[in-house]
Protein backbone atom coordinates (compact mmCIF):
# COMPACT_ATOMS: atom_id res chain seq x y z
CA UNK A 1 0.00 0.00 0.00
CA UNK A 2 1.35 3.59 -0.70
CA UNK A 3 0.44 6.93 -0.50
CA UNK A 4 -2.62 8.50 1.80
CA UNK A 5 -4.74 6.38 0.06
CA UNK A 6 -3.07 3.55 1.45
CA UNK A 7 -2.32 4.74 5.02
CA UNK A 8 -5.99 5.19 5.03
CA UNK A 9 -7.22 2.26 4.24
CA UNK A 10 -4.81 0.67 7.14
CA UNK A 11 -5.85 2.94 9.55
CA UNK A 12 -9.87 2.10 9.12
CA UNK A 13 -8.90 -1.72 9.05
CA UNK A 14 -6.92 -1.65 12.32
CA UNK A 15 -10.70 -0.13 13.42
CA UNK A 16 -12.49 -2.54 11.67
CA UNK A 17 -13.82 -0.40 9.31
CA UNK A 18 -14.05 -2.29 5.94
CA UNK A 19 -12.88 -0.08 2.85
CA UNK A 20 -14.89 -0.12 -0.04
CA UNK A 21 -13.55 2.06 -3.16
CA UNK A 22 -16.14 2.48 -5.88
CA UNK A 23 -13.83 3.81 -8.60
CA UNK A 24 -11.04 1.26 -7.91
CA UNK A 25 -11.92 0.17 -11.67
CA UNK A 26 -12.71 3.67 -12.95
CA UNK A 27 -10.26 5.68 -14.85
CA UNK A 28 -10.31 8.24 -12.37
CA UNK A 29 -9.21 8.60 -8.94
CA UNK A 30 -12.19 8.41 -5.84
CA UNK A 31 -12.40 11.37 -4.03
CA UNK A 32 -9.83 11.88 -1.32
CA UNK A 33 -10.58 14.13 1.57
CA UNK A 34 -8.87 15.48 4.37
CA UNK A 35 -10.69 16.90 7.58
CA UNK A 36 -8.31 19.42 9.25
CA UNK A 37 -9.72 19.98 13.17
CA UNK A 38 -8.85 22.62 15.72
CA UNK A 39 -8.58 22.55 19.18
CA UNK A 40 -11.60 24.57 19.14
CA UNK A 41 -13.59 22.66 17.38
CA UNK A 42 -13.78 24.23 14.10
CA UNK A 43 -13.24 21.73 10.88
CA UNK A 44 -11.35 22.69 7.40
CA UNK A 45 -12.30 19.84 4.76
CA UNK A 46 -10.03 20.08 1.94
CA UNK A 47 -11.48 17.26 -0.79
CA UNK A 48 -11.01 16.75 -4.68
CA UNK A 49 -11.70 14.17 -7.08
CA UNK A 50 -14.55 12.80 -8.45
CA UNK A 51 -15.74 10.85 -11.06
CA UNK A 52 -18.60 9.47 -13.49
CA UNK A 53 -20.42 6.67 -12.32
CA UNK A 54 -22.99 4.95 -14.71
CA UNK A 55 -26.95 5.39 -12.99
CA UNK A 56 -27.27 1.52 -12.99
CA UNK A 57 -23.92 1.23 -11.45
CA UNK A 58 -23.71 -1.12 -8.07
CA UNK A 59 -21.48 -3.73 -7.14
CA UNK A 60 -22.24 -7.09 -6.18
CA UNK A 61 -23.44 -7.40 -2.45
CA UNK A 62 -21.95 -3.73 -1.54
CA UNK A 63 -25.10 -2.71 0.46
CA UNK A 64 -26.34 -6.38 1.28
CA UNK A 65 -27.37 -6.63 5.25
CA UNK A 66 -27.06 -2.73 5.95
CA UNK A 67 -29.11 -1.00 8.35
CA UNK A 68 -28.39 2.78 7.04
CA UNK A 69 -26.67 4.34 4.55
CA UNK A 70 -25.28 7.83 5.17
CA UNK A 71 -24.39 9.80 2.10
CA UNK A 72 -23.19 13.15 0.92
CA UNK A 73 -23.15 15.36 -2.33
CA UNK A 74 -19.27 14.85 -2.77
CA UNK A 75 -18.60 12.27 -5.57
CA UNK A 76 -20.43 13.22 -9.16
CA UNK A 77 -22.80 11.08 -9.55
CA UNK A 78 -21.99 8.66 -6.90
CA UNK A 79 -24.65 9.95 -3.94
CA UNK A 80 -27.52 9.89 -6.66
CA UNK A 81 -26.66 5.97 -7.40
CA UNK A 82 -26.30 5.31 -3.51
CA UNK A 83 -29.63 7.08 -2.71
CA UNK A 84 -31.24 5.03 -5.46
CA UNK A 85 -29.53 1.68 -4.29
CA UNK A 86 -30.83 2.07 -0.54
CA UNK A 87 -34.18 3.03 -1.01
CA UNK A 88 -34.49 0.51 -3.47
CA UNK A 89 -33.50 -2.28 -1.11
CA UNK A 90 -35.27 -0.63 2.02
CA UNK A 91 -32.66 0.84 3.72
CA UNK A 92 -32.67 3.91 5.45
CA UNK A 93 -30.69 6.96 3.78
CA UNK A 94 -29.39 9.84 5.35
CA UNK A 95 -27.87 12.99 3.72
CA UNK A 96 -25.12 14.64 4.71
CA UNK A 97 -26.55 18.20 3.61
CA UNK A 98 -23.57 20.64 4.52
CA UNK A 99 -23.85 22.90 1.10
CA UNK A 100 -25.67 22.29 -1.49
CA UNK A 101 -24.47 20.36 -4.59
CA UNK A 102 -25.62 19.72 -8.18
CA UNK A 103 -28.19 16.87 -8.82
CA UNK A 104 -28.84 16.79 -5.14
CA UNK A 105 -32.79 17.71 -5.88
CA UNK A 106 -32.67 14.81 -8.10
CA UNK A 107 -32.06 11.91 -5.28
CA UNK A 108 -33.91 13.56 -2.09
CA UNK A 109 -36.76 11.14 -3.09
CA UNK A 110 -35.09 8.35 -1.75
CA UNK A 111 -33.59 10.19 1.38
CA UNK A 112 -35.62 9.30 4.52
CA UNK A 113 -34.04 12.26 6.64
CA UNK A 114 -31.85 15.21 4.83
CA UNK A 115 -29.56 16.74 7.85
CA UNK A 116 -28.48 20.28 6.58
CA UNK A 117 -26.00 22.72 8.44
CA UNK A 118 -26.53 25.81 9.63
CA UNK A 119 -24.78 27.58 6.54
CA UNK A 120 -27.25 25.54 3.61
CA UNK A 121 -28.82 27.61 1.21
CA UNK A 122 -31.52 26.17 -1.01
CA UNK A 123 -30.55 26.75 -4.48
CA UNK A 124 -34.10 29.02 -5.40
CA UNK A 125 -33.28 30.68 -2.18
CA UNK A 126 -36.33 29.27 -0.24
CA UNK A 127 -36.67 27.92 2.98
CA UNK A 128 -33.87 24.81 3.11
CA UNK A 129 -35.97 22.25 5.14
CA UNK A 130 -39.17 23.11 2.94
CA UNK A 131 -36.87 22.96 -0.32
CA UNK A 132 -35.74 19.58 0.84
CA UNK A 133 -39.04 18.54 1.61
CA UNK A 134 -40.57 19.80 -1.47
CA UNK A 135 -37.82 17.64 -3.27
CA UNK A 136 -39.28 14.23 -1.67
CA UNK A 137 -36.77 13.79 1.42
CA UNK A 138 -39.24 11.96 4.20
CA UNK A 139 -37.72 14.60 6.92
CA UNK A 140 -35.09 17.59 6.56
CA UNK A 141 -33.44 18.51 9.63
CA UNK A 142 -31.36 21.85 10.31
CA UNK A 143 -28.11 22.79 12.81
CA UNK A 144 -27.43 25.56 14.32
CA UNK A 145 -24.21 25.06 16.03
CA UNK A 146 -25.06 25.27 19.74
CA UNK A 147 -28.45 25.80 19.27
CA UNK A 148 -31.01 23.23 19.14
CA UNK A 149 -31.97 20.92 15.76
CA UNK A 150 -34.91 22.15 13.80
CA UNK A 151 -36.32 18.89 12.68
CA UNK A 152 -39.30 18.90 10.17
CA UNK A 153 -41.45 15.85 8.78
CA UNK A 154 -43.28 15.78 5.54
CA UNK A 155 -46.18 15.61 7.34
CA UNK A 156 -45.45 18.99 8.80
CA UNK A 157 -45.15 18.55 12.18
CA UNK A 158 -41.36 20.61 13.55
CA UNK A 159 -39.46 19.41 16.91
CA UNK A 160 -37.06 21.08 18.20
CA UNK A 161 -33.81 18.65 19.78
CA UNK A 162 -31.29 20.12 22.41
CA UNK A 163 -28.08 20.14 21.19
CA UNK A 164 -25.43 18.54 24.41
CA UNK A 165 -22.92 20.82 25.62
CA UNK A 166 -19.43 19.08 25.00
CA UNK A 167 -17.20 18.79 27.74
CA UNK A 168 -14.22 18.18 25.54
CA UNK A 169 -13.14 17.84 21.82
CA UNK A 170 -11.84 15.47 21.29
CA UNK A 171 -12.12 14.45 17.74
CA UNK A 172 -14.91 15.80 14.81
CA UNK A 173 -13.66 13.37 12.15
CA UNK A 174 -16.72 11.09 12.54
CA UNK A 175 -19.03 14.07 11.93
CA UNK A 176 -19.48 12.91 8.15
CA UNK A 177 -17.46 14.99 6.31
CA UNK A 178 -15.33 11.83 5.11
Amino acid sequence: MQGAVGAARESLAHDGVDWFDPAATQPNPSPLSTVVVESSGERSVISGGGMPIPPDWLPGNMLDGAAALLIDGHGGDLPAVMARAGGARGIRVLLDGGSHKAGMSDYLAHIDLALLSADFTAPDGSEPLAWALRHGARAAARSAGAEPITLRHNDGRTERIPVPTPTAIVDTNGAGDV
